[in-house]
């Protein structure tokens, strides 16, 4: 619960149970009492039981349920972590009480009255012979064993218990074995619940807690029927939903988008240490594609120029520019100068036709080859200067 007054306090529950009841709130009555802290209980009834209890026993003006009786008691007692079970006539009921505080409650619909009618049917003889048989033996009766068995699985109880303390009240609280059973099923040996002297835990828990309610500070409920939500807000509880569901998107896409950085982070990390082991070492600012293609394109201008200073750049030059002199008849070079990644093919040809088929060979050779100087030299012979790129790998 907010940090509200006591008017938004009981519409923040109304409508909680509004859309969370299997019927409609208008046909119940209803209350909430606060726990120490943030949390509340809402406590709910049929509006036609209740009308008949109050036809019965005239204007109610507070009513407490079970489980908070409980608590009461148990506080009084000075017992604030403890499983309390209340074995009675037309029910079994389960709280769990920590730190002061009602943790959980479970209720089943079955209790001693159905014990009894299941041992008579089973044995065939009348209800009144199936309850003696039952408080006289207990738990030595395989049924007595299995009817409980079905209440502790019903339970859900966590394994180990929480608690270090198992409090028993109610009247099927006294059955022969009971307690040695919850002993080998819980791990806890059960003891009868903590009450001051002359009341009895198999009958006065409930009556105390609410005679306790008189204390100071003490919570009691007062039942009331609500009228019909209006759409009003229906309309902004949809909106809440609305917006509930909203901010669940945006939290997955963040927690994607977090995964996407680490597995991002991850696979930089693994590429490092594999260009490391090949004798790279990659820039630590390298951390987007624009970056990136910056460096590349440095590390390509660096590799160009290594190449072109390079002794196996120059041999395979010369080795090119042979391969087409011997293929060209007549022709002569006389110098291959290499100058920033670029070579001039300086020589001579019988004519301007063998200067220009020496030309075409060597322009498959050498890229953006171009013709700087050809003119005529002596004994009828042609000067060239040819400039281009450097050789293709």
């Amino acid at each position: 619960m907010p940090q509200a007054g006591a008017k938004a306090c009981r519409r923040i529950v109304q409508e909680e149970l509004t859309f969370g009841l299997p019927l409609p709130l208008h046909q119940c009555v209803w209350d909430y009492y606060l726990q120490p802290g943030p949390e509340a209980f809402a406590v709910v009834a049929q509006l036609s039981r209740w009308q008949e209890l109050t036809a019965r026993w005239g204007a109610v003006q507070g009513a407490d349920p079970e489980p908070l009786c409980y608590l009461r008691v148990a506080l009084h007692m000075n017992v604030a972590d403890a499983l309390i079970v209340d074995f009675g006539a037309s029910h079994t009921t389960w709280v769990s009480v920590a730190g002061g505080k009602i943790d959980w409650v479970r209720t089943m619909m079955r209790g001693g009255q159905a014990l009894s009618q299941h041992l008579a049917d089973q044995a065939r003889v009348n209800l009144g012979e199936a309850e003696d048989l039952k408080r006289r033996r207990g738990t030595e009766l395989p049924e007595v064993k299995a009817f409980l068995g079905e209440l502790l699985e019903e339970a859900l109880l966590p394994r180990p218990l929480t608690q270090r303390r198992v409090l028993l009240c109610g009247g099927g609280a006294n059955m022969p074995g009971l307690r040695a059973y919850l002993h080998s099923q819980l791990g806890i040996e059960p003891e009868p619940f903590p009450m001051p002297p002359l009341l009895s835990p198999h009958e006065h828990v409930s009556a105390l807690g609410a005679a306790l309610s008189a204390r100071f500070n003490q919570q009691r409920l007062s039942l009331q029927s609500s009228a019909p939500v209006s759409s009003e807000g229906a309309v902004n509880s949809w909106l809440a939903v609305a917006f509930t569901c909203l901010a669940l998107w945006i939290v997955g896409l963040e927690i994607r988008y977090q995964g996407l950085t680490r597995e991002q982070a991850g696979l930089r990390g693994q590429f490092r240490k594999s260009a490391a082991s090949m004798g790279v070492n990659l820039p630590a600012n390298l951390d987007s594609p624009s970056q990136a293609e910056k460096w590349l394109a440095q590390q390509q201008t660096f590799r160009q120029g290594v190449r072109a200073h390079s002794v196996a750049t120059v041999a395979d030059g010369i080795a090119r520019a042979a391969q087409a002199l011997r293929e060209i008849e007549g022709c002569t070079l006389y110098s291959i100068t290499f100058n920033e990644g670029k070579l001039i093919l300086e020589g001579e040809a019988p004519n301007n036709l063998k200067a220009q088929q020496l030309r075409q060979k060597w322009k498959q050779v050498f890229p953006n080859l171009q013709q700087k100087k050809l003119q005529p030299g002596t004994g009828g012979r042609f000067r060239y200067e040819f400039e281009g790129g450097l050789p293709k790998q």
